[in-house]
């Protein structure tokens, strides 16, 4: 009977080791895929930026936080652009 509890133990502490592992291979993978749609669109602003004078908005370190419509406020007026 204690055998039997022994050899359960450490296929159930297996079983939970392995699963740990693949969610962390998971988790790593997600993390890429992430940066790489976040690279994708930081990409796709800077073409649309194209011009020989443009900004270089594609530097190391720098993340995509938000898309949306530009508002400019001046004065008692607003434009969007």
């Amino acid at each position: 009977m204690q055998m039997y509890m022994i050899c359960r133990m450490s296929v159930s502490y297996c079983c939970a080791e392995a699963v740990r592992q693949v969610s962390d291979v998971a988790n790593h993978i997600n993390e890429h895929i992430k940066q790489q749609d976040n690279f994708m669109r930081m990409l796709a602003i800077q073409k649309t930026l194209a011009c020989p004078v443009g900004p270089r908005i594609l530097v190391p370190g720098r993340i995509f936080i938000k898309e949306g419509q530009l508002k400019k406020v001046s004065g008692v007026t607003f434009t969007i652009f």
